[in-house]
C-alpha cells in the first residue's frame, strides 16, 4: 500500500521495462525531460540503478525500498529523517541526505503514537 501512496503523490510515475537495456532505459529517461528521478529498489530485485548510472535526469535520489546508502556516487540524494540517519552520519553515504520531518516513511503514525 505505501508504493501506492507514494505513486499517488508524484506528479508522475513510469515503470521502466526490464526489457530495455540500462543505456536504451537511460536513454529513454533522458528523453522524457524528467528533472528529477526517484529511484525506489536499491539492491534488491527489479533494481534498474545500471540505467540511472548514465545519469539520465539531473537530480536523482534514492527513496524507500532499500534502507541504506546505495554507495552509488551518481546518485545525489538518499531521503531519510534524522532518527534512522542522524546527521552525524552523513559521512557514512554516498549520497546526501536529505531529510523528511518526522519520518521518512510515507504512512500516518496511529492516533495513539507519541510522535
Amino acid at each position: 500500500a505505501s508504493g501506492k501512496m507514494v505513486q499517488d503523490l508524484m506528479h508522475e510515475w513510469r515503470e521502466v521495462p526490464n526489457s530495455l537495456s540500462d543505456g536504451d532505459a537511460a536513454a529513454s529517461i533522458a528523453a522524457s525531460n524528467i528533472h528529477v528521478i526517484v529511484e525506489m529498489s536499491g539492491h534488491t530485485g527489479g533494481s534498474r540503478l545500471g540505467a540511472l548510472s548514465f545519469r539520465p535526469a539531473p537530480v536523482s535520489l534514492h527513496y524507500l525500498g532499500y534502507p541504506a546508502t546505495l554507495g552509488a556516487d551518481f546518485l545525489d540524494f538518499y531521503v531519510s529523517d534524522r532518527i534512522a540517519s542522524p546527521p552525524e552520519s552523513e559521512r557514512d553515504y554516498s549520497e546526501s541526505l536529505l531529510y523528511l520531518p518526522p519520518s521518512f516513511y510515507p504512512l500516518s503514525p496511529p492516533a495513539i503514537a507519541d510522535v
